[in-house]
């Protein structure tokens, strides 16, 4: 399951990043096993925190994301 299709209010694991435009978040610290809640999917983004800080990501990029429980 991609970011962008989790259910809200969830604590997640990032699984996998795919595609080049994740190397973006590589950069931020947001890889593979970071742990991550997902606080809401409003309009085009999704809001969660990661590493203490609030990070609002655009949907596209979400399902880019492959997140488990």
């Amino acid at each position: 399951m991609n970011l962008s299709d989790a259910c809200t209010d969830c604590n997640l694991r990032i699984k996998c990043l795919q595609g080049a435009d994740c190397q973006r978040l590589r950069e931020f610290g947001l890889s593979e096993g970071t742990h991550v809640y997902k606080i809401s999917d409003r309009y085009d983004n999704v809001v969660c925190t990661a590493c203490g800080v609030k990070v609002v990501v655009s949907k596209t990029l979400c399902e880019q994301i492959i997140v488990d429980d």
